[in-house]
């Protein structure tokens, strides 16, 4: 049920943008613009190292509401909670002395 949920997801995201009126996708991209500016680059995919406001809001204006779905997706992933691990091989040594 999970993963039909997960491939379901981005087809109803995209039919729900088509949906929009002109100005609720505007509503969208402002809300887009809104997200903390390390979060461009990875956004818009780009290769560049930074990516300005301006460069990032015109990116985003040329956009259709499909192409305002990839963003979403992405941003989604972006503001999971995530969790890492380190590893560290001098830990694993220590544990064996102790053991």
């Amino acid at each position: 049920m999970e993963r039909l949920a997960i491939e379901l997801a981005p087809a109803l995201m995209r039919r729900l943008l088509t949906g929009l009126t002109e100005d609720q996708v505007d509503n969208v991209r402002e809300v887009l613009l809104g997200v903390v500016s390390q979060y461009y680059k990875r956004l818009m995919s780009s290769s560049n190292p930074y990516v300005r406001r301006g460069g990032f809001e015109k990116w985003l204006y040329e956009r259709s509401p499909e192409g305002l779905d990839s963003c979403l997706s992405i941003l989604s992933v972006l503001n999971q909670s995530k969790a890492y691990l380190y590893w560290c091989r001098d830990w694993h040594a220590q544990s064996e002395d102790e053991a």
